[in-house]
């Protein structure tokens, strides 16, 4: 794979309604449908030749990844292994009552990433090894471009598989990013073979929206 194209999916009604994220699974709202043609419109520029597009099966992301697949006449191919942290118990909950179930941080990097922040949800670690997984697939797959519609937790954790690959090492990974609603980012390997960052969380196809 020599360029790896995220999106975040649009916003999701979860947003509007103060639920948690993760795995509750709601649709897109009609701003969140917005932002996903615009991102499929910018993302379109970018995609010459080969290329195959993936996206989590949630909701939220499948919607996300549709226009680009219109625009592009390509399959979208789903897979489970691209949705957000598994919040467990606080799947469908307010905010508030989730708070109510949470357990607390505790000190330390190593520490917190065997935490579950929920009853029944998975640590930072189970989510790495996941995502590793599950774009070293993707990266055998893929001849040239793959175009990823998924969500603000693995999108961080996927800019970091790319820059560290065989080297990445959650007990050590202290490199985090932000995703926002409708953002693109591009990461390619460039003409002297370095793994780069061309775009992260980039808005600008959104400024149009109110």
């Amino acid at each position: 794979m020599r360029e790896l194209i995220l999106i975040r999916h649009g916003e999701a009604e979860h947003h509007q309604l103060g639920l948690t994220g993760g795995w509750t699974d709601r649709p897109l709202t009609e701003r969140g449908y917005q932002q996903a043609r615009a991102a499929a419109q910018a993302v379109a520029k970018m995609v010459s030749g080969e290329a195959r597009i993936y996206c989590s099966d949630l909701l939220r992301a499948r919607q996300s990844a549709g226009p680009l697949a219109g625009l592009l006449a390509m399959p979208v191919e789903e897979r489970w292994q691209l949705r957000e942290l598994n919040n467990g118990k606080a799947a469908n909950l307010p905010e508030a009552e989730a708070k109510k179930l949470a357990s607390p941080r505790p000190a330390g990097r190593k520490a917190a990433n065997d935490w579950q922040h929920y009853p029944q949800s998975e640590t930072w670690r189970q989510f790495s090894r996941r995502i590793v997984d599950v774009m070293n697939e993707i990266d055998q797959l893929t001849e040239h471009t793959a175009v990823v519609v998924s969500h603000k937790g693995c999108i961080a954790m996927i800019v970091c598989w790319w820059l560290l690959r065989e080297k990445m090492d959650i007990d050590r990974l202290f490199f985090s990013c932000e995703a926002r609603p409708g953002s693109v980012s591009r990461l390619i390997i460039n003409r002297w073979q370095e793994r780069s960052i061309v775009l992260l969380n980039d808005t600008s196809h959104l400024t149009h929206l109110r």
